[in-house]
Order: structure tokens, then sequence, then C-alpha cells
């Protein structure tokens, strides 16, 4: 009987051999650019390597009945499959082995351990082909049979399309519903003096509030005021592209309603109480120099409410925080203040940052998943 070891050590011989067989001595003509007979080597390295071995291979079993040494060792083999065959050890079919795999079993596996572990490699190889084919002409015969269905019911069923133009209608399903929101949130872009690097800043993390809107269960209708004032954001405005946001020139006292306003800034005063009548303000602004009081006085200029969000109730600044937070992260924590209803789970959704750490006052209460209202969503 042989081993597991053995037959192991049988495997990783015939893989190390059959590499050498198909790639070492073609190596060296490939680093010269020339062959053993003079002629040069192209550029696709691999197709003239195949090539040069299916063609000895080929000479080889052409004459291997007339050869001395490897017709006896051929005989030999089959001798021993059929041995092993009567012994019932699963063996791949004559007809199967293809003239490389003779070529290896002739000339470095035609010892018996040898063979034997190789052929059984054979067998399963085979079978993995045999398998992935089978499976290939199944997904194509049921991709053909879904297209049928599709055309069939293509009246009543307006979803069923290929997967990533179902996912791209998806999104543009999740723009259009942002629009329609009934929620209004002003980015104010009115900041003068900003360096490339700011306006670079701002960008980037209003696109990532842009993206986190189309994604919540809770989109809000984002109005940025003032574009022109940064020149990255004005150019997606001119370009045209579906961004799913409402670009406005004007200042955001020239839209809404005073009365209807409340500034977002660091030093207002802390917000006691949520109202979700209000059309909150964030300010657009990635302040690296930390000007302080900025947004408070654009609020003050403009008259309008000014608050700050409850962070020292909730929330434990480390030593290396500031107290300002990006624009995405007050995005974030606005929108989930209006789904949640609770500045607890607010910040506990919106701060993902270690440098905050949201003090949990009492244990936290999230809506089950069945508990949601997806009336708006219909």
């Amino acid at each position: 009987m042989i081993s597991l070891c053995s037959l192991r050590k049988g495997f990783q011989y015939a893989r190390c051999k059959y590499l050498q067989a198909l790639n070492v001595r073609l190596c060296s003509e490939i680093s010269t650019g020339h062959d053993l007979h003079g002629n040069k080597v192209g550029k696709n390295d691999k197709v003239v390597c195949n090539d040069i071995l299916k063609q000895e291979v080929n000479e080889f079993m052409a004459n291997v009945d007339n050869h001395p040494v490897y017709s006896e060792r051929k005989k030999a083999i089959l001798s021993y499959i059929d041995a092993w065959k009567y012994s019932n050890i699963l063996l791949p079919e004559i007809e199967t082995i293809s003239d490389l795999q003779w070529y290896v079993l002739l000339t470095e596996r035609y010892k018996p351990n040898m063979a034997l572990a190789y052929l059984d490699y054979v067998r399963k190889t085979n079978n993995k082909k045999a398998k992935d084919k089978e499976m290939k002409e199944l997904k194509r015969i049921n991709k053909i049979e879904k297209e049928k269905e599709r055309d069939h019911n293509k009246d009543y069923f307006d979803f069923s399309v290929h997967i990533p133009d179902r996912d791209k209608k998806s999104y543009n399903w999740n723009k259009i519903k942002a629009w329609q929101s009934d929620i209004p949130i002003v980015i104010d872009l009115n900041f003068e003096d900003c360096s490339f690097r700011e306006l670079t800043a701002a960008d980037q993390q209003i696109s990532l509030c842009l993206t986190e809107n189309t994604q919540h269960l809770q989109p809000l209708n984002v109005h940025i005021t003032s574009v022109h004032a940064n020149k990255r954001i004005s150019y997606k405005h001119q370009s045209g592209s579906l961004v799913p946001a409402t670009f406005h020139e004007e200042h955001f006292m020239d839209i809404f309603p005073r009365d209807k306003l409340a500034y977002l800034s660091p030093d207002g005063v802390p917000m006691t109480k949520f109202d979700p009548d209000l059309i909150y303000i964030i300010g657009g602004l990635v302040d690296r120099n930390i000007r302080k009081r900025l947004t408070y006085s654009c609020a003050k200029e403009s008259g309008i409410k000014c608050y700050s969000l409850p962070l020292d109730r909730y929330v434990k600044i480390r030593e290396t925080a500031r107290k300002q937070l990006n624009i995405n992260t007050v995005f974030s924590i606005m929108q989930n203040m209006y789904y949640y209803k609770s500045w607890e789970e607010a910040f506990c959704a919106g701060i993902t940052s270690q440098k905050y750490e949201v003090c949990k006052t009492e244990k936290p209460y999230r809506r089950k998943y069945d508990q949601r209202n997806y009336s708006q969503y219909m």
C-alpha cells in the first residue's frame, strides 16, 4: 500500500517536473532571445514557449512506438493501469490522457509509485475541467432562460433588468428621493480668503455628505449656497453632472425665510432642544488655521439664530482633538438626529473618530429594523 505522505510527495514532484519540462529549458532561450536552432524568440514569451513545447511533444508522441526505451515504458504503464483498475483504484480513462501528460509519464513519471501519483493528479484535473465546463454551460442556459422570461414579463416587472443596470437605476432613484425630501439643510460656502487646500478639503467632505445622503434611510434635501466661492464645487455645478443637491449662486438669506434659519457654529449657544422645523445651516469651511468665531460672526451679521451641538453633554473630547468637527461629521449627526430623534443615538451613529467618545447616560435605544417608517420611500 502507498502511504498518504508518499502520494503527497509524488504530487509535489510531479508538479515540479511538469513545470520544469514546460519552462526551465526555454528560460535560457528567452533570456538570450534565441532558441537552440538560432531562431529569434518573439515578444509573447508564454505563447512561444507553449508552441515550442507542443511541437516537441507531438514529435515525441509520433515516434514513441518506435523508440526502444519509451515503447517499453508505455507498455509497462498500461499494464500498471490495468492492475490498478482491477484493485479498484480511481484512475483517469486512457483516452483522456493528453499527449503532454503522456510525455511527462514516459520521460519523468515512469516508475510505479510516481506514475500512480501523477495519474491521480490527471484524474482530478480532468474532473475539475469537466465540472467547470458543465457549470459554464449551465450558467449559459440559465442566462438564456432568464432573458426570455424578462422579455416575456417586461411589461409587468420594470425592475427585472440586468444587475448593473438595476443598481444604476436604484442609485439614481436614491438621488431622486434626496431631491424630493421635505427636510432641507443648507451648506454655506460664503467664506473668503480660503486656501486651495481648504477648498479641496471642503469639496471632498461635501462629496462624502452627498454620498451618505443617498444611502441613508432619512435623506435630506441638500442646498449648497454661494457656490461661486468654491471653484471646485462651482465646476461640478456648471458641468451639469447629476449631483444629488441643489446649487445656488445666491446667499442663503435670499432663498429661505429669516425666522426659519439657524446657523450651526462651535461658538454658538448649545442646543437644548432640537427643532425639526428649523432649516439648519452648516458652514462649508475646513479651517486649517482655526479662525475663531468665523461662522458665529456670519450668523450674527445675517441676524439669524446660532446654535452649537451639545458636545459637552454627550461627547467626551480627548486632549488631542478639537471642538470643530468636519462638515461630513456635522451633516451625519444632523441626519441621524432627524432619523432617531435622540442626540445620543445621533452622536453614536455620526461620530466615528476615536478622538471623540460618546458618553452613554442611559441604555441606548435603537428602533428595530421592522419598526422604522418606510412610508416615505413607497
